[in-house]
C-alpha cells in the first residue's frame, strides 16, 4: 500500500467516524423536531365559511358565495360526501341545526333581515321569521320553535316564532333586549336588556314570564353562553373600558374577568383581544370555554381551562387561573368556531386574502400547546 494512498484511507475512516458521531450525538444535543402547529387541524373546503354542525356531529354545513347567491353545502364531518343544499338569493349570516338534526335554520338579508328553514334532505325554504331591519342571534327551543332578536323602529326586541305569522315577543316594548340564549333542557333565557348603564345580562322565564338582572354597573354586558350544567354563564363584557370575557357564577353571584392580563406572579403575562365579533362556545364538561380572540395580527381559537393549576416556567412555579390554550395559530384569521357535541372537534372559518375556508380542529389529538 502506497503512503498516498494509506494516507486516504485513514482520512476515509476518520470522516465516517465523524459522521456517524455527529449522527449519533445530534439525538442529544440538536432540539427534537417540533410538530407542526397545525398537526391536529384538516382542511375540510377550501372555499367557504360559517361552519355548523349537526346534534350528532356527523354533518357540517357550511355556505359558499358564488354570483351573488349564497349556497348552503354539507359535508361529512370526516371530509366526505360534499355536496350542495340550496343557493340563497343574498347573503347569510347565521346556520344553526335543529335539535333533532332534521332542519338547518339561516338568517337571510334580502333586503331585510329574516329566519329561514329547510330540510337537510332538501326541498322548500320556509320562513320562520318576519323581517327586521336587523337579527343578530337565534337559537333553536325545540324542533319547531325558533328564539331570536330583532330589530326595528329603532329597537330591539326578544321573540319566539315559529312561522312569520306565529310568533310573540318575549321582551317589553318600552326596553332594548337582544342576544338570547337558552339553558340547554330547561325554561331559561338569557339575554342583553339595556338600561340607563348600558346592556346588562338578564335571566328571563319562559314559564312565568319573569325576569331578573344578574348583572350591574356601568358598560354594556353582551353576547350571554350558559354551560352546559346551567350554572355558569359566559358573556362579552366593556365594564373595564375594553372588551374582555367575563364569567358568572349563578349560584354564589360571584364573576371573575377571564381574559384580563394576569400581573408578574401568574402565568400567561398576556391576554389575547376579544371584540363583538367573538363567539363564546362551551366544551360539554361546562369546565372549557372556547372563543376566537386577536392577538398582534392574527386572529385565533383559544381554550380557556376553568380547573386552574400551576405551571413551572424557568425553574419557577407560577399560578395561572384561568389557563388560556392557544390552539389554533400562526397568522390566521379564525371566526365563527362551532364544537361537535361530543366536544372532540371544533370547526371553524379561516379567513385569507378574498376567500375563506372551513377547517376542523381535533381536541383529542396530542400536541404542545401554546401558553403565551
Amino acid at each position: 500500500m502506497t503512503l498516498l494512498s494509506y494516507f486516504f484511507r485513514i482520512l476515509w475512516i476518520f470522516l465516517s467516524l465523524s459522521i456517524s458521531s455527529a449522527a449519533v450525538w445530534s439525538v442529544f444535543y440538536l432540539p427534537n423536531p417540533q410538530l407542526p402547529s397545525n398537526n391536529n387541524v384538516l382542511q375540510l373546503v377550501n372555499s367557504g365559511g360559517m361552519p355548523a354542525i349537526d346534534s350528532l356531529g356527523d354533518t357540517v354545513s357550511y355556505i359558499s358565495l358564488n354570483d351573488g347567491y349564497s349556497e348552503i353545502w354539507l359535508i361529512r364531518s370526516d371530509g366526505r360526501e360534499n355536496r350542495l343544499l340550496t343557493p340563497i338569493k343574498g347573503n347569510i349570516s347565521k346556520i344553526k341545526w335543529s335539535p333533532n338534526g332534521l332542519v338547518i335554520a339561516f338568517i337571510a338579508n334580502q333586503g331585510s333581515d329574516k329566519i329561514f328553514r329547510i330540510s337537510k334532505y332538501g326541498g322548500v325554504i320556509t320562513p320562520v321569521s318576519r323581517a327586521f331591519d336587523a337579527i343578530e342571534q337565534f337559537v333553536w327551543l325545540d324542533d319547531e320553535w325558533i328564539l331570536h332578536d330583532g330589530y326595528e323602529n329603532g329597537k330591539w326586541g326578544v321573540y319566539l316564532s315559529k312561522t312569520d305569522r306565529v310568533y310573540v315577543r318575549l321582551s317589553s316594548f318600552d326596553i332594548d333586549a337582544k342576544h338570547p340564549n337558552l339553558l340547554k333542557e330547561g325554561s331559561l333565557v338569557a339575554m342583553s336588556a339595556k338600561y340607563s348603564e348600558g346592556y346588562k345580562i338578564i335571566l328571563y322565564n319562559l314559564t312565568s314570564g319573569s325576569w331578573t338582572p344578574i348583572t350591574f354597573g356601568s358598560g354594556d354586558d353582551l353576547k350571554p353562553a350558559f354551560s352546559p350544567d346551567g350554572k355558569k354563564i359566559a358573556y362579552l363584557s366593556n365594564r373595564a373600558g375594553r372588551w374582555s370575557i367575563w364569567l358568572k357564577n349563578i349560584d354564589t353571584d360571584s364573576e371573575i374577568d377571564l381574559t384580563a392580563p394576569f400581573s408578574e406572579r401568574r402565568y400567561p403575562s398576556w391576554a389575547p383581544d376579544v371584540d363583538l365579533n367573538t363567539t363564546l362556545i362551551w366544551k360539554p364538561d361546562s369546565q372549557h370555554l372556547i372563543f376566537d380572540g386577536k392577538r398582534g395580527n392574527s386572529r385565533e381559537i383559544y381554550i380557556i381551562n376553568l380547573s386552574g393549576g400551576t405551571v413551572t416556567l424557568r425553574f419557577a412555579v407560577k399560578e395561572y387561573f384561568p389557563l388560556i390554550l392557544n390552539v389554533v395559530f400562526e397568522s390566521v384569521s379564525s371566526y365563527n368556531p362551532v364544537i361537535d357535541p361530543r366536544g372532540e372537534s371544533i370547526y371553524f372559518e379561516n379567513r385569507g386574502e378574498g376567500a375563506s375556508s372551513v377547517w376542523r380542529l381535533d381536541l383529542n389529538v396530542k400536541r404542545a400547546l401554546s401558553y403565551g
